[in-house]
């Protein structure tokens, strides 16, 4: 994907990358939202985007 235009792009490329790396299944097994978000801050793939989105987002206000 080259160029995101909405929050909408980035969780489709980040749901696609996730779902190859088998991520969305060791997602799925945490119990509470504490691990849900420390498992996206330290995987890569997830944490790229999202800072990648947010500093678009960002720059664009």
């Amino acid at each position: 994907m080259a160029a995101y235009t909405c929050w909408q792009d980035v969780l489709e490329d980040i749901t696609n990358r996730c779902r190859k790396a088998k991520s969305l299944l060791r997602f799925s097994k945490l119990k509470n939202h504490e691990d849900r978000v420390e498992f996206c801050l330290r995987d890569d793939v997830i944490r790229n985007k999202v800072q990648q989105w947010l500093n678009i987002m960002c720059s664009s206000r």
